[in-house]
């Protein structure tokens, strides 16, 4: 009972041809695909591309991107559970992501593409991200970036000194974070999650966390961020 006596249904629906055709570039971590998240849905008309490990920093069990690219193209808890997954491992230094984006902007299938990057950056301004950045999008991507988790007004000019990478970049989509519980009639942002006007939409940020499940047991633990609302738009 939300409001004005209409019931308001607290389930999340996705069509069943979610992401069908579609391809989600992940820069992070890397991923492991021993998880069931990962089907091909092989002999499908959808089937989607192999399954290949890849990681960054010697991890190779990287929770972040595992979780990451689950909530954007998962089969079980994802939201496109039909896109192509293609993870980028990167080690989160500029080079590593500048190195990640040019293989996207070379790779990519333009209109085709959404890029979603779970990162925080530091509080200084890089022509040469800014530069790739508008390549994407001038060629028909789509990229979504996290708000950040310190609770604070993050939206400034590029060469103020409190500009935040990467919210400080133009036209990227900012994803903040809401809590999915209803509180007083009211969806309300995260205590967590980076806030102004330059942060476009809001998502549940907690989520189920299968990096952390083990085949011996049933617990399914949980993690918060708007590292991990992104994804979730990307996949919407």
């Amino acid at each position: 009972n939300i409001n004005h006596n209409k019931t308001y249904d607290e389930n999340f629906y996705y069509p069943s041809s979610a992401g069908q055709g579609v391809d989600i570039y992940l820069l992070d971590m890397g991923i492991n695909t021993n998880y069931d998240d990962y089907d091909t849905y092989k002999g499908q008309s959808y089937e989607r591309d192999e399954k290949r490990k890849c990681y960054a920093d010697n991890d190779d069990n990287p929770y972040h991107g595992i979780l990451t690219s689950s909530i954007a193209g998962g089969k079980i808890f994802g939201v496109a559970k039909k896109a192509n997954i293609h993870m980028i491992a990167i080690d989160f230094s500029q080079s590593s992501i500048l190195k990640g984006l040019d293989y996207i902007l070379n790779n990519g299938k333009k209109h085709k593409t959404v890029i979603s990057l779970s990162a925080g950056g530091g509080s200084y301004y890089d022509h040469s991200i800014e530069d790739k950045i508008n390549d994407l999008l001038n060629e028909g991507f789509i990229f979504l970036v996290p708000a950040g988790n310190s609770d604070k007004n993050v939206c400034a000019t590029k060469y103020g000194y409190k500009f935040n990478e990467f919210t400080g970049y133009n036209k990227l989509i900012k994803v903040g974070a809401v809590d999915s519980e209803i509180k007083n009639n009211e969806i309300v942002r995260s205590a967590y999650s980076n806030f102004g006007k330059c942060i476009d939409i809001f998502a549940p940020g907690d989520v189920i966390d299968i990096s952390a499940m083990r085949s011996d047991s049933d617990i399914l633990r949980r993690n918060r961020g708007t590292s991990y609302s992104t994804p979730m738009v990307a996949g919407v």
